[in-house]
């Protein structure tokens, strides 16, 4: 993906999550509920996918 278009991207689901909060739609917590799906459900299935393809050689230390 090109630098600009991520940053659009970017832009565009911060205006949607300022949106969905002006709305009430989303509730206070919601910042500490993503932190916590990240950190409990993401972290650990992207370190499952990518730990097998690392590759350790003497000159990483």
């Amino acid at each position: 993906m090109p630098v600009v278009s991520t940053f659009a991207l970017i832009l565009v689901l911060i205006a949607i999550g300022r949106v969905l909060h002006w709305r009430g739609w989303v509730p206070g917590n919601a910042a500490d509920v993503l932190n916590l799906v990240v950190l409990h459900v993401c972290l650990p299935a992207a370190i499952l996918l990518y730990a097998p393809r690392l590759a350790f050689e003497r000159e990483l230390i």
